[in-house]
């Protein structure tokens, strides 16, 4: 669909990497083989550990297709792109709120249209970032920027766990 989208619009064309070896990997390149793409590439790549990073550090928007069957586990690839800085479309489940806050550090779709609106927004008039793009990187950067104790601490003060009164020392 983002293939279509491009001919009439600010849209920029794009490059795709999807990442991993799943055993599913040759029927989705058999079915992307199928779509003739103009506009949109899409490349598979197995990364050695100290390469994922600096694949992450050169995107401009993460996407993950992580969905939990059970709604409880959250999907780390999504913590891998907000740790380099690269802000997350992620398909929504139960659970993923705790992680991505729509429209503050990235955005949550249910759907393929969904997802391409949502990538609409981010990448028109490509290169330069959209106020919004701009804002879920600069979220971003803040939730890096917080250590694991800070953000514990933060988040047991606001559920009211605690409270300063019954500290114990």
């Amino acid at each position: 669909k983002y293939d279509r989208c491009i001919t009439s619009s600010s849209l920029p064309p794009v490059v795709l990497i999807i990442t991993g070896k799943g055993p599913l990997l040759s029927h989705y390149l058999q079915e992307i083989a199928k779509l003739n793409l103009q506009k949109c590439h899409i490349l598979t790549a197995w990364l050695e550990a100290y390469q994922y990073p600096i694949l992450l550090n050169s995107a401009t928007l993460g996407v993950s297709l992580h969905y939990s069957s059970s709604g409880l586990d959250l999907p780390m690839k999504v913590v891998d792109m907000f740790g380099s800085g690269l802000p997350v479309a992620a398909i929504d489940f139960q659970c993923l709120n705790e992680l991505v806050h729509d429209g503050i550090d990235g955005v949550i779709f249910s759907n393929s249209d969904h997802l391409l609106s949502h990538i609409q927004t981010l990448l028109d008039g490509f290169p330069h970032l959209t106020h919004k793009l701009s804002k879920l990187r600069q979220e971003v950067q803040t939730f890096r920027s917080l250590s694991f104790s800070d953000s514990w601490s933060k988040l047991i003060w606001e559920a009211k766990l605690f409270s300063r009164a019954n500290k114990v020392e």
